[in-house]
């Protein structure tokens, strides 16, 4: 049998049919009651522009959208951005774009980056240009939300082996953790063919990120520890900045 193993796991991984029939049961509810309390927290207007940076086929910027706001979205993934194109009223409001490359004529009042859609790339500089790049994007005193996960949860949580059944194959998932990855392997079988693909995400802890924020222009105004809002602490599921974009003078 042929084995095949992307390289560049974030840009072949999310466009084949595989990613989304191994996260396909990702909890709809879940995103849209966090979209409907981020909505009353900021007191989100029609307005106002919000851009989701890496927003998947949508599930954030589309909730956004059916509450008659400006939803934007922009992902690396054709499919996805397909999909979202597909389920919108505006689909010219989405974008296929490297967010390293991230550019747009528009400005925006509120950036979203959800669901750990952070900390892919290898070096730190990598991460510095896309948080500059969401600044450039930003308007003066616009509004990030970063939504990360909480490192110290994933260390002490971690389920190193596990087998996910999906429509397409059964899901065959190792994950791993070092000093600088948390790490996911996935193989499986479709139609007699082998394939293996590694999802790797950067052990950012909390204080990192903070830290790149500020050296970024940004002005941490909040830290969340999960989609209910509450305050941020080691035993948070996650790591959800917001943060504001400062004056350069």
């Amino acid at each position: 049998m042929q084995v095949e193993k992307t390289v560049s796991w974030f840009e072949g991984w999310f466009n084949t049919p595989f990613y989304h029939d191994l996260y396909r049961h990702r909890d709809d509810r879940e995103a849209n009651q966090f979209i409907a309390l981020l909505c009353d927290y900021f007191g989100w207007n029609e307005n106002q522009a919000i851009l989701d940076v890496c927003c998947g086929n949508g599930r954030h910027a589309l909730e956004i959208e059916k509450r008659k706001l400006s939803a934007w979205g922009v992902d690396l993934s054709q499919r996805n951005i397909q999909l979202a194109q597909s389920n919108s009223e505006f689909p010219e409001r989405w974008w296929v774009q490297d967010i390293r490359k991230l550019e747009h004529g528009h400005t925006f009042d509120f950036v979203l980056n959800l669901f750990t859609s952070f900390g892919y790339f290898d070096t730190d500089q990598e991460h510095m240009d896309v948080l500059s790049r969401v600044g450039d994007l930003l308007k003066l005193d616009g509004i990030l939300v970063l939504d990360f996960l909480n490192l110290d949860y994933v260390v002490r949580n971690l389920v190193q082996v596990e087998v996910i059944p999906g429509e397409l194959s059964n899901y065959n998932i190792h994950r791993s953790i070092n000093q600088q990855w948390i790490s996911k392997d996935i193989s499986f079988e479709y139609h007699g063919r082998k394939y293996q693909y590694c999802e790797k995400v950067r052990a950012f802890h909390h204080n990192d990120l903070r830290q790149m924020l500020e050296a970024c222009g940004f002005k941490v105004i909040r830290h969340w520890g999960d989609y209910s809002l509450n305050d941020h602490s080691e035993q948070s599921p996650r790591c959800i900045f917001v943060v504001q974009k400062q004056s350069n003078d």
